[in-house]
């Protein structure tokens, strides 16, 4: 789904993923409102309104507020 962002802000990005070793590499990545991404939402939380998100390149972002984006596509 096409998102554009409501708000600007900073995620903590999770680049890559080590299944064996548990090592995450992450890094700051700043969102300016009005710019669009391809994400897919793979995890909703029921006691807070935030959700996980995949970005297109595998990347991922934890715990971020429904607030910040809205779906456009």
């Amino acid at each position: 789904m096409k998102i554009k962002w409501l708000k600007n802000c900073t995620l903590e990005i999770i680049e890559t993923f080590d299944e064996n070793t548990e090592q995450i590499e992450t890094s700051e990545q700043e969102i300016k409102a009005g710019e669009i991404d391809e994400i897919d939402i793979f995890d909703q939380h029921d006691d807070v309104p935030c959700v996980d998100i995949q970005f297109g390149n595998g990347s991922i972002a934890n715990g971020v507020p429904n607030n910040y984006f809205e779906v456009i596509e």
